[in-house]
């Protein structure tokens, strides 16, 4: 009898923590970063700061007000946010007005060059990319910890993202 009175006991005790571990730990890196976006089609603009968490399969940027999360945006299979989970392109095609390959969300909050490195040109701090694509004029510029994404269409910025980090853990 106490055998089973322990077992039972180790099961719950392993259940309990288990459920209380963070959603967080299955991240290897986090970052404090400052972020702006600016979708006019989605009549969606924000600019704070959150956490960016990484690892090599997926990544979650976490966006506060006054302590609290009020957007994130996480990317594996698909991208999710506060709003929907959407197929990658599905995603693109409706913040970034265009199907564009499946991957940009995550290269930029990652900080990696778009579209195989297109029109690459590395700068003392970083790299610059300016390129037309399905009649867009995309510009992506790092330098140091701060990104900038923009497209212009027309003479008409389509929408802009802006990431400093703050910190690295």
């Amino acid at each position: 009898m106490k055998k089973i009175a322990l077992l039972f006991l180790s099961i719950v005790f392993v259940v309990f923590f288990s459920s209380c571990a963070s959603k967080y730990e299955r991240y290897s890196k986090s970052s404090a970063v400052f972020v702006t976006f600016k979708f006019p089609s989605l009549n969606f603009k924000f600019s704070d700061s959150g956490f960016l968490y990484l690892n090599e399969k997926r990544l979650r940027l976490e966006l506060y007000k006054f302590g609290q999360t009020v957007f994130f945006v996480e990317i594996n299979d698909k991208i999710c946010t506060n709003y929907a989970c959407y197929d990658k392109k599905l995603f693109n095609q409706r913040w970034f007005l265009n199907a564009y390959y499946d991957d940009l969300l995550e290269d930029i909050l990652r900080a990696r060059p778009i579209y195989e490195a297109r029109n690459l040109q590395k700068t003392q701090c970083g790299f610059r990319q300016d390129f037309s694509t399905q009649g867009q004029n995309l510009v992506y510029e790092l330098c140091h910890d701060e990104l900038s994404f923009y497209a212009i269409k027309d003479g008409t910025q389509l929408f802009s993202i802006k990431m400093r980090r703050l910190s690295n853990e």
